[in-house]
């Protein structure tokens, strides 16, 4: 089977404009909503005020230590809850549209490109990643490349850099709340 380099170009711009469609329809559902704005504002507030509480010296003794400590236990608490109630069913949200969007497209264009060959790897991929390269092709050689194998590298490369281009949805300190948080949670109990 002979390789048509165009498309490989057609499966990016695909993803690409999937990326931008599924940002859009965030921004239309989500981001653009003063809700979110006024909730972004309010998290980095309160980040910032953390930070800053943590860098102040405690007062001397062990009660200044122990009322600092207090102080930022509180405030982490607060923003802890702020994430869970507010932005978890937002980040919800997004993730359920996302899935369902990139899953319809997926399979609507997997079927123009079932059993075709898109691109030739210059190496040869491990089991895992050849099961993903090598979909849907009945060619021998495991360095054919399906369309899901391209689909897939550009979901996981076009997006996420779309979102920090147009600076919309979570900021980083937010996302590293979020997954501190989830790490909090995912402690026993006798560590915390």
């Amino acid at each position: 089977m002979e390789v048509q380099h165009f498309e490989v170009l057609q499966i990016i711009a695909l993803s690409a404009a999937a990326a931008v469609g599924t940002e859009l329809l965030m921004w239309l559902w989500a981001y653009r909503k003063d809700s979110f704005r006024t909730l972004r504002v309010n998290l980095d507030k309160q980040a910032r005020k953390l930070d800053d509480l943590k860098a102040q010296p405690h007062a001397p003794g062990p009660q200044g230590k122990a009322a600092k400590q207090k102080k930022v236990e509180k405030l982490d608490r607060s923003i802890k809850m702020m994430l869970t109630k507010e932005l978890g069913p937002m980040k919800f949200k997004q993730s359920l549209l996302m899935g369902a969007t990139l899953l319809l497209l997926f399979r609507y264009a997997s079927g123009w490109y079932n059993g075709h060959v898109v691109a030739k790897l210059p190496f040869e991929p491990f089991s895992l990643l050849a099961k993903l390269a090598h979909r849907g092709i009945p060619t021998p050689s495991t360095n054919d490349c399906s369309f899901a194998f391209i689909y897939a590298l550009c979901q996981a490369g076009i997006r996420p850099n779309l979102t920090k281009l147009l600076d919309l949805g979570l900021t980083r300190r937010m996302v590293e709340m979020s997954s501190m948080q989830a790490q909090d949670w995912a402690k026993p109990a006798d560590l915390k």
